[in-house]
């Protein structure tokens, strides 16, 4: 089975970085303790983790998995900078399209509306700092929890192992991870230096160490070269003379890939699409290499496409469980004289927008009824 991770960005089935995978025979879950999967619903700028497989020219999801970054409670927070500090790792967010999708709020308008001790889940695509020499996390979605989380989570790639200081731990991000009395999972897998693993505690860090009660070593399909996989993110640590670059955790090499488009630099900061195999090494050996950019005429920051709900004006209403925000928009393509009302189909093109209302909303481009 092939795999693919990135950003929610839109539903028509579920569209993964601009790419459509038809949902209609599989069910989002997510995990949220160690081991125990339950279905879940996928939200806008949610990270996924896809088994696909590909059938007569269209993509299908086999499984779709809910990554979140982190879900816990929030230590310190700069609205000026636009950064907070959550279990030991270090969130920005992004309002810039060209550089991945646009940070997506819920329950809250934006990091001014967050304090310490609230509890969020942020979702978000790993991105290495080579000034500090780890990774932070580049926020897709962040969210205001109502109520305290059944476990705390945070979800990185392993920079280095601690266990000449102490047996059992790992440095996360800033967080160093005690997994000594932890379910490891798969069965007995050893968290290892470059791997992106989740770790699930009950209780908050104390001086700067988390306890882990489960560590989940995220498997790739190491090796095999038939299962084409497809990852989204934004390059960090470009390594021009070796032609390859870090892309959510893991290692790109882009030697024999087809830059698309051919004349458009590939730079850090740069959100791109690669598509190849993973090599024995676990470095995904790219065929092609997207680099997209919001002037693009195929460029879509947000699609969505489903039926009217919860319909109060042009100003709000949802599709697919996603408030849209239509009143900039005076021709509505299809439509005809026919009102748009709860029940209509239609379908969405917008950019997300924020600080207005609590949680992001889609403001529309583009509105066009379907029968």
């Amino acid at each position: 089975m092939s795999q693919s991770s990135g950003t929610v960005t839109g539903f028509a089935s579920v569209i993964v970085d601009g790419t459509e995978f038809h949902d209609d025979e599989v069910t989002p879950v997510a995990e949220r303790e160690p081991g125990v999967i339950r279905p879940a619903e996928a939200k806008l700028g949610q990270f996924v983790e896809l088994e696909f497989e590909r059938l007569n020219g269209e993509f299908r999801a086999r499984s779709i998995r809910l990554d979140a970054a982190v879900v816990g409670y929030v230590s310190a927070v700069s609205a000026a900078e636009g950064v907070l500090e959550v279990m030991g790792q270090t969130v920005f967010e992004n309002d810039n399209a060209d550089g991945g999708p646009v940070t997506l709020y819920a329950g809250v308008t934006g990091l001014d509306g967050l304090s310490a001790g609230d509890a969020v889940e942020v979702h978000g695509m790993p991105r290495y700092n080579s000034l500090t020499r780890r990774y932070d996390v580049q926020a897709t979605r962040i969210e205001k929890l109502s109520s305290a989380p059944t476990a705390l989570r945070v979800a990185g790639v392993v920079t280095s192992l601690r266990d000449t200081e102490s047996p059992g731990r790992f440095q996360l991000g800033g967080l160093v991870v005690d997994r000594s009395a932890a379910v490891l999972l798969p069965q007995g897998r050893e968290p290892t230096a470059g791997a992106r693993v989740v770790v699930w505690a009950s209780e908050a860090p104390r001086d700067g160490v988390l306890t882990a009660t489960g560590v989940r070593t995220v498997e790739r399909m190491v090796g095999a070269t038939e299962l084409p996989a497809r990852l989204g993110g934004s390059v960090s640590a470009h390594d021009v003379q070796a032609k390859r670059f870090d892309l959510a955790g893991v290692t790109v090499s882009y030697a024999a890939a087809e830059i698309v488009p051919p004349q458009r630099p590939l730079t850090d900061g740069a959100y791109v699409q690669a598509e190849g195999v993973y090599d024995t090494q676990g470095v995904l050996q790219a065929s092609r290499v997207r680099i997209s950019r919001s002037a693009d005429a195929d460029f879509r920051e947000v699609r969505l496409k489903g039926r009217i709900s919860r319909f109060a004006g042009l100003t709000s209403f949802l599709v697919r469980g996603t408030e849209v925000d239509a009143s900039g928009i005076s021709d509505f393509e299809g439509c005809g004289a026919r009102p748009l009302v709860n029940d209509r189909r239609v379908e969405i093109e917008g950019r997300v927008l924020s600080g207005r209302r609590p949680g992001s909303v889609v403001w529309a481009t583009r509105l066009k009824c379907e029968d």
